[in-house]
């Protein structure tokens, strides 16, 4: 079982166990937020090639009925992956401000 970590900022940030991997095509993970009090929820990576680029597919799912978390992340993921796409095109990532 593999674990992980993740911090975006300061502060609190999300932990995982590792379900599923397919080397080059998927990684499955629990996603549980350390922010706020919830049940952990599952995200799904897949990616495909399609000639000389991939395609990306990022699914979040199983978030526990009536918990905070799909509110929390709903902008979040549009975010992070518009900045994953600028760091791979550019090599510079987004800088998404925050009000703290």
């Amino acid at each position: 079982m593999h674990r992980a970590e993740l911090h975006g900022r300061p502060g609190a940030g999300v932990e995982g166990v590792v379900i599923e991997v397919i080397p080059r095509r998927k990684l499955v993970h629990t996603f549980e937020p350390k922010f706020i009090e919830d049940k952990p929820s599952r995200v799904t990576y897949e990616i495909e090639p399609m000639g000389l680029v991939c395609k990306l597919t990022v699914t979040h799912d199983e978030f526990p009925k009536g918990g905070p978390t799909l509110e929390t992340v709903r902008e979040g993921w549009p975010e992070i992956l518009s900045s994953l796409k600028s760091l791979l095109e550019t090599g510079e990532a987004l800088v998404i401000p925050r009000d703290q």
